[in-house]
């Protein structure tokens, strides 16, 4: 699960969980999309200090849900890896910067559109991605978290043991499948694999198959994205 940086610091890091958990269930088919939470109602802000907008700026109160850092996205990058067999991998990530330690929290921010991260302080799988369009008038921006839940281990592990069932069990279908002549007994003996007969190898490589099968399904990756609602700001005494 990747943190948030300290304010005012800029590192390149992998992309948000939000992020890899969205390619990897457009691109494999894999993970798991929940509803997001119902969007929060707009009403009063929170009542805390103010900081002065500079020119171009605009002031953003922001409240979450639960305790949250909230980070500001400042561009998106992405590399493709070569490997010596002639595949590839395309990594993704983003260039974040830390505006806010722990929700509730006012910033100023440039007059355009920006897009914010969200992770929780206490629970580091809650998290939520939002667009803010910040104008001159200062707004509210109240956020309910989504979370996401990825169990790499189990869910690659999944994906092993099923293989591994898949590959047993055709090589023993193929290799057990046939006979070889026995010159002692001067008769047709029925091929062995792994020690196995063709339908003690189906067999297991079958079990290994589901079982991985239903491994990687309860491990697969969770995404609940989170929801928003801007409003305008109230005036609130600094």
């Amino acid at each position: 699960m990747t943190s948030l940086t300290p304010a005012g610091s800029r590192v390149r890091h992998p992309a948000v969980a939000l992020l890899l958990v969205t390619t990897l269930s457009s691109v494999t088919g894999c993970g798991r999309i929940l509803p997001a939470p119902e969007t929060p109602q707009a009403g009063n802000a929170p009542k805390i200090e103010l900081p002065d907008a500079q020119p171009g700026e605009s002031v953003v109160v922001i409240d979450t849900n639960e305790p949250a850092r909230v980070g500001l996205v400042l561009g998106h990058t992405s590399a493709v890896a070569y490997g010596s067999r002639g595949g590839s991998a395309v990594v993704y990530g983003s260039e974040v910067k830390q505006i806010c330690s722990h929700t509730p929290c006012a910033v100023s921010l440039p007059q355009r559109e920006h897009e914010l991260v969200f992770q929780g302080v206490e629970d580091t799988d809650a998290q939520a991605m939002g667009v803010l369009d910040v104008k001159r008038r200062p707004v509210a921006m109240r956020v309910a978290m989504g979370e996401v839940k990825v169990y790499p281990g189990a869910y690659y592990g999944g994906l092993t043991l099923a293989t591994t069932g898949l590959v047993l069990g055709s090589l023993g279908a193929l290799i057990a499948g046939g006979t070889t002549y026995d010159y002692e007994s001067n008769s047709q003996v029925s091929n062995k694999f792994l020690g196995m007969s063709q339908g003690s190898s189906i067999a297991v490589g079958g079990l290994l198959l589901a079982g991985g099968i239903a491994l990687a399904y309860i491990f697969q990756p969770t995404l609940k994205p989170g929801s928003q609602v801007t409003f305008d700001l109230s005036p609130i005494s600094k």
